[in-house]
């Protein structure tokens, strides 16, 4: 299956994800480091620390334990995946998607755009949608200030949630079921936030449904996906985000800049060969 020249990986970086390497080589995309140990090493680890507070210090005996576990079995699982990918020659792939994510990761974000990225935006009301531009924004500095995920700050579901109350109390951000070390940490810095959205204009409301044809054309451009995926075993969501299929069933003339690269043959031409 393998179409780019693979390139020699003589030491394990921290470019190359493992977690994008199970999914090449045919695991699920979502497939944890837990998943993953007991996939490879045939050891299940214990779980009991992973929504604990890591913030506090000092840490407990069992977390100390849990971090040394969440590293040790690593190095067996990038050379077993490693190996997999050069037998299916796939290397090139995961390398490229590799980069393709720090690339995204570095480039500063337009924060007047962020909020209309996130699952949901396109079903609040005018308040709504001006918090969540402001809160949109506000995660985006947070993760990058701390060097992490945006969706560790707070996960997008969260962020639509908090948009909706825009309820910054503590009797709020409880009822909203956020993590209590979220809380300690952020409640002023959201409380202060949802303050200053009041002063901004609202957002103008984003596009609605698709008309049926649209729905169609993309429901069998997911259809034609499905089937590349299940021939090359591995999982949709990797081949192609629904974002992108709507997109390109919108204007099939401006190729989403993911759908470039490994996936170009693989995936987009036959899918633009449906649209013509």
């Amino acid at each position: 299956t393998g179409r780019l020249e693979t390139k020699p990986i003589n030491r394990m970086t921290t470019e190359w994800d493992t977690q994008i390497a199970g999914a090449f080589c045919g695991y699920d995309l979502q497939c944890g480091y837990q998943r993953m140990v007991e996939i490879v090493h045939d050891v299940q680890l214990p779980k009991t620390a992973t929504r604990t507070d890591w913030l506090r210090r000092p840490l407990s005996e069992e977390q100390l334990e849990y971090a040394v576990q969440d590293v040790h079995y690593l190095p067996g699982i990038h050379q077993t995946l490693l190996e997999k990918l050069v037998h299916q020659g796939r290397v090139g792939w995961w390398q490229e998607e590799c980069q393709r994510l720090l690339t995204d990761a570095g480039r500063d974000a337009d924060p007047e755009q962020l909020w209309v990225q996130v699952k949901g935006a396109a079903g609040l009301d005018g308040a709504g949608r001006r918090a969540l531009k402001r809160l949109a924004s506000w995660r985006d500095q947070s993760a990058r200030q701390r060097n992490l995920p945006r969706s560790f700050v707070l996960k997008d579901a969260e962020l639509l949630a908090l948009a909706q109350s825009r309820d910054a109390s503590q009797q709020g951000l409880t009822r909203l079921a956020l993590h209590p070390s979220f809380i300690r940490n952020y409640a002023d810095q959201v409380h202060a936030v949802l303050e200053a959205s009041q002063e901004d204009q609202i957002p103008a409301p984003l596009p609605g449904m698709p008309d049926p044809a649209l729905r169609d054309l993309h429901k069998r451009l997911r259809k034609r996906v499905a089937d590349i995926a299940e021939a090359e075993n591995l999982t949709p969501e990797l081949l192609a985000r629904r974002r992108w299929l709507e997109a390109l069933a919108r204007d099939p003339s401006v190729i989403p800049e993911p759908m470039l690269g490994w996936r170009k043959t693989l995936v987009t031409e036959p899918l633009l060969e449906m649209l013509q």
